[in-house]
């Protein structure tokens, strides 16, 4: 419901309460605040709230607590904090999500590992992904916001006032997209993480929201990426998916996909088609394209479209032909 986000955090504020812990012997835990977390970013994804704001005072509150001299009030942030907060702001698909997200990967990544975490704490490419999904949800004309939550936009000659021009290219969803896949691609944060096959399809998905369909840079970008999944082991379903969205057209996607041109795309059901280099680390439950009857309904559509395609173009020869013989 609207209020569980409300209750649940007067609930956790209660528990934090010194006499209420002597009495109950109950001390509220990381789990305990990454729950609330949670119940904030799901609030955010079907209302227009401060439920992103919310969830990062949560966060801000668990930074305080770790300072705490009573060991018993002392809770430290995790690494599932922070992505919870981040999806909170992903999902909101506010103009500004995308700055904000990439804010607080840089504090995880920062703050977070130096204080909160242990050495043998390890940072997925979870984090990174969320970056790449705010974005492929955020069009590509959304104004950003600063530090001080100031709308920043292009005046009528293209030119910012002060340091908003540097700002600007620091907060464009796009940029900062391809600078979180290029950071993970090449282990600028020594994390010793790979990106996996939920982040090449957001990547696609970015690719294919940012670029114009018949730019040169939306397809060699796409090139690139889906090279990237190929070497990895990671072309899933997901992937194809993503893949089939982005791409201008199906020539360029069959040759991605390696298919003969006389070969229809919906004919792949799964990706165990593909070589097994490509797929090498993809999830058994990540392989499937689509259901064996979503499979055969696709196909069936295909081959009428082609029949309907033929009979139409035969029927225009035929009355070339026609009309050919009463010319004299």
């Amino acid at each position: 419901t609207a209020d569980s986000p409300h209750r649940a955090e007067e609930l956790l504020y209660r528990l934090l309460d010194r006499d209420l812990q002597k009495l109950t012997q109950i001390h509220p835990d990381t789990v305990s605040f990454n729950t609330v977390m949670q119940a904030w970013a799901k609030a955010a994804k079907v209302e227009k709230t401060e439920a992103p704001e919310k969830a990062e005072e949560l966060l801000e509150l668990l930074k305080e607590l770790s300072t705490r001299d009573d060991p018993e009030m002392r809770v430290h942030p995790d690494v599932v904090s922070y992505v919870t907060v981040m999806n909170a702001y992903a999902v909101s698909r506010r103009r500004d999500s995308v700055y904000h997200v990439n804010r607080l990967l840089q504090d995880l990544l920062g703050e977070g590992r130096e204080k909160y975490f242990s050495d043998g704490v390890k940072i997925t490419a979870a984090p990174f992904t969320v970056v790449l999904k705010a974005a492929s949800k955020v069009s590509t004309g959304s104004t950003i916001t600063s530090e001080k939550n100031t709308m920043v936009e292009e005046d009528a000659f293209g030119i910012m006032e002060g340091d908003i021009a540097e700002e600007s290219s620091m907060s464009d969803p796009y940029l900062i997209a391809l600078e979180t896949y290029s950071a993970l691609q090449s282990d600028a944060y020594e994390l010793g993480v790979s990106p996996d096959h939920v982040l090449f399809a957001a990547m696609l998905d970015v690719i294919g929201e940012h670029t114009d369909a018949d730019s040169i840079e939306r397809r060699q970008r796409i090139e690139e990426i889906f090279h990237d999944a190929c070497q990895a082991g990671q072309v899933s379903s997901l992937v194809v998916r993503s893949l089939q969205k982005a791409c201008p057209n199906e020539d360029i996607l069959k040759e991605l996909l390696q298919l003969r041109r006389s070969d229809a795309v919906v004919s792949i059901e799964s990706v165990n088609s593909f070589p097994k280099q490509w797929i090498r680390f993809v999830p058994p439950e990540f392989r499937r394209i689509s259901t064996r009857s979503e499979h055969f309904r696709k196909q069936s559509d295909h081959y009428k479209k082609r029949g309907k395609d033929k009979t139409s173009k035969s029927g225009e020869g035929k009355q070339k032909r026609q009309t050919k013989k009463f010319i004299f």
